[in-house]
């Protein structure tokens, strides 16, 4: 889910009953009443995606990032949502990681780290950290994080993305991973946060 500027949310990708991936893009309208959702005019099997993220861009383009096919392959290659939600373009490949963790940064990119490439299983978490570059359309593969994450917290604070929480195989698998991390953009480096 990526909330929009007007107050509306993008639904992407996600799974029906027997675990089959879908592709339609669903925009979510508030009212005084609850709301409602509506299907957009397109559904695309680029979007078909289990465990993807999808972070609002500063122009209003929704990013959508990693995520698992139908068979469980991990998908690389990002997607771009125009801001009408009327249509798709490929954009830049990534890692491969499902159920990862995603932040729009100040200066308009959006940082990404851990996930795993098995999806609903922490012990194939991932360590890998990247940046989009929305005028690029490229990923910048960054240091490893510290720890393998699968379901991280992340968030950008302090002036700096902070990445805690999340299981791996150094936490046992299933355990949580009670470790936090702050990258540090001008060193490439993850430094560990005491407490």
């Amino acid at each position: 889910v990526a909330a929009l500027a007007d107050g509306r949310a993008i639904v992407v990708g996600g799974a029906v009953a027997g675990g089959v991936p879908v592709g339609s893009v669903e925009v979510f309208t508030p009212s005084p009443a609850g709301g409602a959702f509506a299907l957009a005019v397109f559904s695309d099997p680029s979007l078909a995606r289990i465990g993807a993220t999808a972070t609002t861009l500063l122009d209003g383009r929704v990013l959508v990032t990693g995520g698992v096919d139908g068979s469980g392959t991990p998908i690389t290659a990002a997607a771009l949502i125009d801001a009408t939600a009327t249509s798709v373009v490929a954009t830049g490949s990534d890692a491969p990681r499902a159920e990862h963790g995603a932040v729009l940064l100040p200066d308009g990119r959006v940082f990404v780290a851990g996930g795993t490439t098995v999806v609903g299983d922490p012990t194939f978490a991932t360590p890998a950290a990247a940046i989009f570059d929305p005028s690029l359309g490229q990923f910048v593969t960054l240091d490893s994080l510290m720890a393998a994450r699968h379901r991280p917290g992340i968030a950008y604070a302090g002036g700096a993305v902070v990445v805690f929480g999340g299981a791996g195989p150094a936490s046992g698998g299933f355990s949580g991973e009670e470790t936090a991390e702050r990258y540090d953009d001008v060193a490439n480096h993850w430094v560990e946060i005491a407490g």
